[in-house]
């Protein structure tokens, strides 16, 4: 159903010329929903939820995002102080 309706939004916005002033509206939309749309997809696919109370983040959770965002960052930096084309990987 979400394919179907997909497609047919998709024909309607490219065919139908009174909405074409909407266009750039609607493609910053779409690139703003689709990785939230993407992420909660894989998240209740692979989470094996079975209630939502397994949902709620734990101590553990933000110790992982302090972790990622200190090496994140560290990679980064470490990218700014040196060559550029020698770290593009690491990031």
């Amino acid at each position: 159903m979400a394919m179907l309706s997909g497609a047919l939004g998709y024909f309607i916005l490219a065919n139908v010329p009174f909405l074409a002033p909407t266009k750039p509206y609607i493609s910053d939309l779409i690139a703003y929903i689709t990785p939230l749309l993407i992420f909660a997809q894989l998240l209740l696919t692979f989470c094996k939820v079975e209630n939502l109370n397994e949902l709620k983040p734990k101590a553990w959770h933000g110790w992982l995002l302090l972790i990622q965002t200190l090496s994140c960052g560290t990679c980064c930096f470490a990218g700014m102080l040196s060559d550029a084309g020698s770290l593009q990987g690491s990031v």
